[in-house]
């Protein structure tokens, strides 16, 4: 689990760097193409792990593929809402802001499994409150269309948490 998390957390930023070199210094207007091509690459990499036998998947039936059909409209729209939004604000306040997502999750937590969380949680959410309103009130750089994407993609991704989360916090299962 530490090799798989330290794994995800520097592919994570490193995309994201990318993404954001890719789409802001080169003023790159195809980022929906850099989604689709990064993409292809992963699922590339995924068969041919599963091929040597690294890696083991679902068998792909048509049950399969309407159950996960929501979830991965929803991904897809964190994906490209993502992109855009990133080509017109910094990480930093892509980073603060994703943090609104967490805030997102707990309150449909409440409305969709009817989840409390403790006040040490809710103490926190409020910290990120603060921290994203203040990073966005000292951004120089505010450019209202980024952070409309941006919000969005915190609902999309909000949405994604609470769909792939069973009541008891354990991710779903497919069987």
């Amino acid at each position: 689990p530490l090799l798989s998390g330290i794994s995800y957390c520097i592919a994570s930023c490193s995309m994201i760097l990318l993404n954001k070199v890719v789409l802001s210094s080169y003023n790159f207007n195809a980022g929906i193409s850099l989604m689709l091509y990064q993409n292809l690459i992963s699922v590339v990499i995924l068969v041919a792990l599963e091929f040597f036998s690294v890696i083991s998947t679902e068998e792909l039936t048509w049950k399969l593929i309407k159950v996960w059909i929501p979830v991965n409209l929803i991904f897809v729209g964190m994906l490209v809402t993502g992109m855009y939004s990133l080509k017109y604000i910094n990480v930093a306040m892509v980073t603060i802001l994703k943090n609104m997502t967490n805030i997102l999750t707990a309150i449909g937590e409440i409305y969709v499994f009817r989840k409390c969380q403790n006040k040490q949680v809710w103490a926190a959410l409020c910290m990120m409150i603060i921290s994203a309103v203040s990073g966005g009130m000292t951004d120089l750089s505010f450019h209202l269309v980024g952070y409309t994407w941006q919000i969005l993609n915190c609902f999309l991704t909000a949405a994604y948490s609470a769909y792939t989360e069973t009541p008891d916090g354990h991710s779903q299962t497919i069987n």
